[in-house]
């Protein structure tokens, strides 16, 4: 899921929702919440999600 500082390939346009709330055994409705949490401890630089995509930044 990683690559030069960002979750997901930027070709790819991110991580789908899906695949994070399995990898993390969290509901996808949940994963923007985390990934704010995750920035306001910065552990993120930046996230974002969109069109069922977390596209993040380290």
């Amino acid at each position: 899921m990683a690559g030069r500082g960002r979750l997901g390939l930027v070709e790819n346009g991110g991580v789908r929702l899906d695949q994070v709330s399995a990898f993390y055994s969290l509901p996808s409705e949940q994963v923007a919440e985390h990934a704010s949490l995750l920035v306001a401890a910065d552990w993120l630089a930046e996230a974002v999600t969109a069109e069922d995509r977390l596209r993040a930044r380290r």
